[in-house]
């Protein structure tokens, strides 16, 4: 796997030289278009090979949920789906401890004991389900069940008592921020510590696991209707699309996965709220504004002065100098401590210099923690 990746940069090598020639060599055009389906037809191959289906992933599930309910004092029935959907195996390797903790905590803090489902109007069985399905180059795990589901509030107080956060931060939080509080190291919801929890560790584990991974958790609750974890993971470790974009004259890199939109940037549009900049990206949408010319180069990009361009995520829209386009990649470990982490790593472009592959996703989360402070 390691050599296909390096074969492909090095094909993302030889169509950039070749696009700077131009087309008048064309027997270089084809051999660089022949290469290139050769480089691609292999990588398919080796990553067909690495695939394996998550019944492997799955396959110990049975006999954790048999014991934790009975531990608990709990009924419950376990439904898998999507075990045929394949995945890459070292994905499968790595997840293997999180999807049980996952498992064992729905079972612990999600489903009920059977007196409390029968006040509650439900059957005395819970069902916890946890499938695989298959999304284009993604596959996504989802460990969902029917309790009592997750009380922002309640998981906002149990941060507060453990000191894991101040009272001044705890007031601006949304009921989504609060959610994600679970994923602090040292958080739990547990005065005593048992066998399944309690003891501090748990959701930063997960969490950090499937960012390795290059993917992201989602929560999703309702009140006495269920809670559901949705980890959503690449198909492959091998190959990393990426959007290059240019800050200055510098180039760096975002992963294809967290872009939703290119967009023009209005700067009758971009507002300060609460003191945090925000930019409306629709009718009804507003958005963080992230000046990655000021998070990444200490300079700010100045709207209508600097060329500007905006790169819509999930996190907020982010403002470069200029989109470039995108290329496949292979992705490079960094061995840095500062401010390594706001890096998934490097790259080799296809003009053969090394770009800085960006985990907006950390990033962002300095930022809130910077404004907090």
């Amino acid at each position: 796997m390691n050599q296909v990746g390096e074969l492909v940069l090095l094909r993302n090598r030889l169509s950039a030289a070749v696009a700077r020639m131009g087309a008048s060599d064309e027997t270089m055009v084809r051999l660089a278009r022949e290469t290139d389906l050769a480089v691609n037809d292999l990588q398919n191959t080796v990553m067909r090979l690495r695939m394996q289906p998550c019944k492997r992933l799955f396959q110990s599930l049975p006999r954790v949920v048999r014991d934790a309910s009975r531990a608990l004092g709990k009924r419950v029935r376990l439904e898998l789906d999507g075990e045929d959907v394949e995945i890459d195996k070292t994905v499968i390797d790595a997840l293997s401890g999180p999807l049980i903790h996952l498992v064992r905590n729905a079972l612990d803090h999600g489903l009920e004991t059977p007196p409390e489902r029968a006040a509650a109007g439900k059957s005395d069985e819970g069902v916890l389900r946890v499938a695989a399905i298959h999304l284009g180059d993604k596959v996504q795990i989802l460990v969902s069940d029917d309790g009592r589901g997750m009380n922002p509030h309640k998981i906002l107080g149990s941060a507060l008592a453990k000191g894991l956060l101040a009272e001044a931060d705890a007031a601006r939080l949304s009921e989504r921020e609060m959610l994600d509080l679970i994923f602090l190291p040292g958080f739990s919801t547990k005065e005593q510590v048992s066998e399944l929890s309690g003891r501090g560790v748990g959701m930063d584990v997960v969490r950090a696991a499937v960012q390795g991974l290059r993917g992201r958790v989602d929560i999703t609750t309702r009140a006495n209707q269920g809670t559901e974890m949705s980890l959503e993971l690449p198909l492959t470790l091998a190959v990393l699309p990426v959007l290059y974009f240019k800050l200055r004259r510098e180039t760096y890199a975002l992963p294809v996965s967290v872009v939703d939109n290119l967009m023009e940037i209005d700067p009758d549009h971009v507002h300060s709220i609460s003191g945090r900049p925000m930019a409306q990206v629709g009718p009804a949408r507003i958005v963080p504004y992230i000046d990655l010319g000021l998070q990444l180069q200490g300079v700010p990009l100045r709207l209508g002065r600097d060329p500007c361009e905006g790169i819509l995520t999930e996190q907020g829209l982010l403002v470069v100098s200029e989109a470039l386009g995108t290329e496949d990649s292979v992705v490079k470990p960094l061995d840095i401590s500062q401010q390594s982490s706001w890096y998934q790593g490097a790259t080799i472009s296809g003009g053969g210099g090394v770009v800085l592959i960006l985990d907006i996703q950390t990033l962002t989360r300095a930022m809130r923690t910077a404004q907090a402070a």
